[in-house]
């Protein structure tokens, strides 16, 4: 089966993978909403990334390595704010994107007051 592969951080498919997570682990049904209020409300507000290929044995995988800011352009659903922060620390154990496994996608969510 082919998976394209993403070497840029778009919001609704990060979001969206974490939703799917959460919606594993508590039986909820969340992940097209996240989805659909990523689409528009959410953008790549800062980013420093760089693009790797890692060689495995039989394919290559291309991601990136860097720091990425998301910023929630409508405010005015605290529900959602909430629970996108939720999803930003879920990351760390989850990891994002494929080969999580084998160590690739990586998160480690650093707040702005920490920077």
């Amino acid at each position: 089966r082919f998976r394209h592969m993403h070497i840029l951080p778009d919001p609704s498919l990060v979001f969206g993978e974490l939703a799917g997570y959460w919606d594993q682990l508590t039986a909820s049904q969340t992940k097209e909403a996240v989805r659909q209020f990523t689409a528009f409300g959410v953008v790549v507000a800062r980013h420093n990334i760089a693009s790797h290929m890692y060689q495995y044995s039989k394919s290559k995988q291309v991601g990136f390595c860097g720091d990425v800011e998301f910023k929630i352009l409508d405010d005015t659903n605290p529900t959602m704010t909430n629970y996108l922060n939720l999803l930003a620390d879920l990351a760390f154990y989850t990891g994002v994107g494929s080969k999580t496994t084998q160590g690739m996608g990586q998160v480690v969510r650093i707040m702005k007051d920490e920077l």
